[in-house]
C-alpha cells in the first residue's frame, strides 16, 4: 500500500478527480479514466476525504458504491486548481487588472494556516 502523502497536492489524480467532480457534482472511483486500479483510486479518493476535500456518501438504493462530492473546502481547492491551470496554460489573462484584483482579495480573505500541510 502506498503512503499517504503529507501534502493534497501531492496524490496521483487529484486535478482529474476535482474537475469530474466540479463538472459532475459528484463521482464514483470508477469514474477515473486511469490505468491505475479502482483500489488504487478508492484508496485517493478516501485521503481527500480524510483531509476535508470530498464528502463520502451511499446511496440509499441500489448498489452501495460509494459517491463522492466536494465540501466547501474542497470547492475552493477545485476551482483555484482550474485557475493555476488556466493561467499556465495561457487560458487565462493573469496580467489584467481584473483578474489581478480579484485573486489578491481572495488571497488576503485566505488564512496562511490554511495553506500550510499539516504534519
Amino acid at each position: 500500500m502506498t503512503e499517504k502523502p503529507s501534502c493534497i497536492f501531492d496524490i496521483t489524480h487529484m486535478f482529474e478527480i476535482l474537475t469530474i467532480i466540479l463538472k459532475n457534482g459528484e463521482m464514483k472511483a470508477s469514474d477515473v479514466e486511469s490505468d491505475v486500479s479502482w483500489r488504487t483510486i478508492d484508496t485517493r479518493l478516501r485521503w481527500l476525504v480524510d483531509d476535508g476535500i470530498l464528502l463520502m456518501e451511499y446511496p440509499r438504493l441500489g448498489r452501495k458504491t460509494p459517491r463522492y462530492t466536494l465540501t466547501p473546502k474542497g470547492k475552493a481547492v477545485a476551482y483555484s486548481m482550474c485557475v493555476g491551470m488556466g493561467v499556465y496554460s495561457g487560458e487565462i489573462d493573469f496580467e489584467s487588472s481584473e483578474f489581478s484584483e480579484s485573486m489578491e482579495n481572495m488571497i488576503l480573505r485566505t488564512s496562511m494556516k490554511d495553506l500550510v500541510p499539516r504534519d
